[in-house]
């Protein structure tokens, strides 16, 4: 008898153990790898933010007239159409312009940023009027360094620039013009279409 009981302490002693170890081992696996997630993760959020930081645009402390100077074209502006720029990335930004400085401009002047996270762009908002810097390359291009301003917030460079030009006319805008005279014609003609195809209609289910 006292063989059997110590055969039978001895059998409940190691599968406790065994039970103890299969619930702790996985515990310990699992902590481990949430651990590890917890690293990871704050591993991507660093990286992240040091190419946010990287992004960051720096520009070079100018003077008013520094800033006039760089540009080649200078006017004021009042933007009225926001699109991206598929071909060479970026924003695009049409003006309706009031007035110009070192250049006379057309009457609509479109402007190409890129974008301000990535590129050193520069945000115009439709609808508002800003004093804009720009230089060409291609194309008219500015930056968020160049000096570009709300209207009313530029009294200082407005005393610098002087005498303005007035703008000349666009040879978009005839382009725009004809392009919707074009549009609203067609319109009118398919309109005139469907109306005669109706009137049609009922005489020849009659005959």
């Amino acid at each position: 008898m006292g063989v059997v009981f110590l055969a039978t302490k001895y059998f409940l002693i190691h599968t406790k153990k065994r039970d103890l170890q299969t619930v702790y081992v996985p515990n310990i696996l699992q902590s481990q790898m949430l651990e590890k997630s917890k690293i990871l993760t704050t591993y991507v959020l660093l990286l992240f933010v040091g190419i946010q930081t990287g992004f960051a645009c720096e520009c070079i402390p100018l003077s008013t007239q520094a800033k006039i100077d760089s540009a080649d074209i200078v006017f004021d502006g009042t933007v009225i159409y926001v699109n991206t720029n598929w071909m060479s990335g970026g924003m695009k930004y049409t003006f309706q312009v009031h007035q110009s400085w070192k250049r006379r401009t057309d009457t609509v002047m479109v402007i190409n940023s890129g974008f301000a996270t990535t590129d050193c762009g520069y945000t115009f908002e439709e609808g508002q009027r800003y004093l804009v810097f720009a230089r060409k390359k291609f194309s008219f291009k500015t930056d968020a360094c160049a000096g570009n301003m709300l209207i009313a917030d530029a009294t200082n460079y407005l005393s610098k620039l002087g005498q303005s030009q007035k703008p000349s006319q666009s040879s978009l805008v005839p382009l725009m013009y004809w392009t919707l005279s074009g549009l609203t014609v067609f319109a009118l003609a398919f309109m005139a279409f469907i109306v005669l195809r109706k009137r049609k209609t009922p005489t020849q289910n009659r005959s």
